[in-house]
């Protein structure tokens, strides 16, 4: 029944301008469902007089968390209904883009209720950041994330423990977003000599800025698709594209034993631990690829494989 609630939440929040004479009954429906089935995160209800998909938008987003309990600890250790609610709630900010202040205000709400006590409060943090912040999470979206860390500070603000984390991970986010500069750092190359991000040459418009561990499988599947991608190799060697891997873990023997798997037209680089200890950049899964203009301004950041060669029109 929870895929049941999650597809029809999506189906709901989806349709198109023939969902609007049908608003009522669709969510008395869906209302009928979350009432019968115990699993089911608690929508509230819809009153009658909502005929436009923007006026349930936004009755949604002012009351979406009405019927939720924030201090019944048998629903707090429910984390099921729990996420069911947050994927709901994802879906619904996703559907309401040409609502700004409306979302604002209902992320301002939602985090005023989930403070009311701690264990309310540390169970949020923890399944929005793990729904909102993981890569392999089908819902990340740092966009989302961040303005949740935002409201959450704010109303946490005089509980000095509780935002540390908060905090720190809204700096993260925050850095080596798109049309700023890439954060500088220091890396030596195989014969140790010492360089930085911004004296490594670009030929070119781009630079393809790769953080990675030869150990990691995905890193693995990721740099085998790199190296066989002909246009990319093409593209280089007619110095049109640059490529900077840099490795990130700290142990040199492992990074020297790989060098020579790793394709001669790249700049190959070990930072020393300097990143990952400093926080320069989000490494939070690995490989992390970032890609930058000829003046080290990011244009993706921390972007699939995929997502890079169909920006630079190099699938193949």
């Amino acid at each position: 029944m929870r895929i049941c609630f999650i597809l029809l939440i999506v189906f709901v929040l989806s349709c198109s301008v023939n969902f609007v004479g049908n608003v009522n009954d669709t969510y008395s429906t869906l209302t009928h469902l979350t009432e019968h089935n115990k699993g089911i995160f608690p929508l509230p209800d819809i009153p009658s007089v909502i005929a436009t998909q923007d006026e349930l938008y936004s009755y949604l987003l002012k009351h979406y968390w009405d019927e939720f309990n924030f201090s019944d600890s048998l629903l707090l250790n429910n984390k099921n209904i729990i996420g069911e609610g947050i994927v709901g709630y994802i879906t619904l900010i996703y559907s309401s883009d040409s609502l700004c202040n409306e979302v604002n205000e209902s992320m301002k709400s939602f985090c005023r209720k989930l403070s009311i006590n701690d264990s309310s409060r540390n169970i949020f943090l923890e399944l929005m950041e793990m729904y909102l912040y993981n890569p392999n999470s089908p819902y990340y979206n740092e966009t989302i994330f961040s303005s949740f860390l935002k409201e959450f500070i704010a109303v946490n603000k005089n509980d000095k423990e509780i935002i540390i984390r908060p905090q720190f991970l809204q700096k993260l986010i925050n850095r080596n977003m798109p049309e700023t500069n890439a954060s500088p750092f220091n890396y030596y190359l195989a014969d140790g000599t010492k360089t930085s991000l911004f004296k490594t040459p670009i030929n070119g418009k781009y630079l393809i800025l790769l953080f990675y561990d030869p150990e990691c499988i995905n890193c693995q599947t990721v740099l085998s698709s790199m190296k066989s991608n002909f246009t990319l190799s093409k593209a280089i060697d007619e110095k049109k594209i640059s490529v900077l891997a840099i490795y990130t873990e700290g142990n040199k023997g492992i990074w020297e034993g790989s060098i020579k798997d790793m394709p001669q037209n790249w700049i190959l680089g070990t930072d020393n631990n300097f990143i990952k200890d400093n926080a320069i950049y989000d490494l939070k899964a690995m490989p992390s690829i970032y890609l930058l203009d000829h003046n080290k301004k990011v244009i993706l950041k921390d972007s699939s494989w995929e997502k890079v060669m169909y920006y630079l029109d190099i699938v193949e």
